[in-house]
């Protein structure tokens, strides 16, 4: 606590700033007054016996200050510390009988902590984890199944997504990806393995499990620490074949979400002062816009230096904890509404298993690029807009739906460009084409009518379609992507799949 405490009544009644706002909130109904610990013995400077004040007796005359005061000390004797406290109530406003249940069930529970603690116990209780309800009992089932736990935390919305298609997997995890960095000249292999290591020691999202409940509820189970998986491979004579091959192998190889951490290391030899970094991970852990901001950490601590500390991934999580998922529900039912059913472009596809993806890569001239901004469109827009009329075309619907992925690191979240997670979201897109608007005016209203939606990007998309009443809205999806990539320290390209590929 502040100072220790000491601060409430200075607040309340001397300033004059926070004293009205003090005064205006509900006064507090039960008092807790633990009077300490002394030693029972005989003398001219003992405690009398009959100094009930001291057990929290009072004249009965006085009056209460508060419903209900627990005045507890702790008298120590030849047996040991006894803890003792009186409970005092408002006989008016409370029944008796209510009292002493509620004072059986407090003991209860202070002997409950006394045995675990005799037994040699200690762990976590549900207190300790404010993001999540848990009930003691799954608390410890979470300790015995991981016992390095540090932290509890709930799930980002698409980490939810993400976390029950790993439990449908049938062993092609299509969400594992990977940074691929080579280096040229000699290198100090077991700093870069430090450097690796240490990533996962700053960063506790790294460390996480990603388990279910009794109840089937997902949590991921943060460890206090984690060895992060490294092996040479000596690929020396390889062909380049062989070197994809071995690539894309070590992509493939699945993650199991309860054995942290979700991300490892396989550095390849190819040849005199030749190697090549694989850090392949599961999406789960990391956006797109983390994995420069984790490759530049990466190559600093490599090099002897101390990046700046950034803000942990549970900070996001306790945002979006706090946000107005009313508000956001509404807005999204408006946005919505009247949709007469989902734009599905391959409807047979939903009952088919999962492969990775395949890309086809297209370079657009700058023409577009100097219309939309002639016209104060961003290039996220045209590409939204253009998307929406060839459904619109291919469906032949005018009002027509698909999926977008944001960001979802929001400019009030402090040090939110610097933290390293999951923060994207699938949000619907929504495009109604109108007979009396020009090509320009559809996607000036596109654009306005997304920004309106800016504020409510936190909510998980099953949530929306649930609010919506709408149920699955889309087969197709875009993603632009834009992230932060320091070119003069990485020298890197990005490739298709959106992941870094550094040269």
């Amino acid at each position: 606590m502040p100072d220790n405490g000491i601060g409430y009544g200075l607040l309340r009644h001397l300033n004059a700033a926070t004293g009205p706002e003090l005064a205006a909130l509900p006064a507090p109904q039960i008092l807790v007054n633990y009077l300490g610990r002394v030693e029972a013995a005989d003398g001219d400077w003992s405690i009398a016996a009959e100094a009930g004040a001291l057990d929290g007796g009072a004249e009965a005359a006085m009056p209460l200050a508060h419903t209900v005061a627990i005045d507890a000390i702790v008298r120590d004797s030849a047996a040991g510390p006894r803890l003792s406290a009186t409970w005092t109530w408002a006989a008016r406003i409370l029944d008796g009988a209510d009292v002493r249940e509620l004072a059986d069930a407090w003991f209860e529970a202070l002997r409950g902590i006394a045995a675990h603690v005799a037994a040699g116990g200690g762990g976590h209780t549900p207190s300790d984890f404010p993001l999540v309800p848990l009930t003691r009992a799954q608390v410890g089932e979470a300790e015995e199944a991981q016992p390095g736990l540090a932290d509890i935390w709930p799930l980002a919305p698409l980490q939810q997504g993400f976390f029950f298609h790993a439990l449908l997997d049938s062993g092609s995890d299509v969400y594992t990806a990977q940074l691929v960095l080579d280096f040229a000249g000699p290198l100090d292999v077991a700093a870069l393995r430090a450097a690796g290591q240490a990533l996962v020691d700053r960063h506790p999202g790294l460390r996480a499990a990603f388990v279910q409940t009794g109840d089937g509820d997902p949590l991921q189970i943060v460890l206090g620490a984690a060895a992060a998986p490294w092996q040479e491979i000596d690929l020396h004579g390889a062909s380049d074949a062989e070197v994809r091959r071995v690539t894309a192998a070590e992509r493939a190889r699945p993650f199991a979400l309860d054995r942290p951490p979700l991300l490892r290391f396989a550095l390849l030899a190819l040849g005199p002062g030749r190697h090549r970094l694989l850090l392949t991970t599961h999406h789960i852990l990391l956006d797109g816009w983390s994995v420069p901001v984790l490759a530049a950490e990466l190559l600093a601590l490599y090099s002897g230096q101390r990046p700046p500390r950034t803000a942990p991934y549970k900070e996001h999580l306790a945002w979006l904890d706090a946000q107005d998922g009313d508000a956001a529900r509404d807005a999204w039912r408006a946005a919505l509404a009247g949709i007469d059913g989902p734009t599905l472009l391959a409807p047979a596809a939903a009952d088919r298993p999962p492969v990775l993806p395949e890309h086809v890569v297209l370079d657009l001239p700058d023409e577009p690029t100097a219309w939309a901004r002639r016209h104060g469109l961003t290039p996220n827009t045209v590409v939204q807009g253009l998307w929406g009329l060839l459904l619109a075309r291919l469906t032949g619907r005018d009002d027509v739906v698909f999926g977008a992925t944001v960001s979802g690191r929001p400019p009030e979240l402090s040090g939110a460009e610097q933290m390293v997670g999951l923060f994207i979201n699938t949000l619907p897109v929504r495009v109604r084409l109108r007979e009396t608007e020009t090509l320009t005016e559809t996607l000036t209203r596109l654009q306005d009518e997304q920004s309106g939606l800016f504020a409510h990007h936190h909510l998980g998309l099953g949530e929306i379609q649930r609010a919506a009443g709408t149920g699955p809205l889309f087969d197709t999806m875009t993603v632009f992507e834009n992230y932060p990539l320091d070119a003069s320290l990485l020298e890197a390209a990005v490739d298709a799949s959106g992941w870094w590929t550094p040269t």
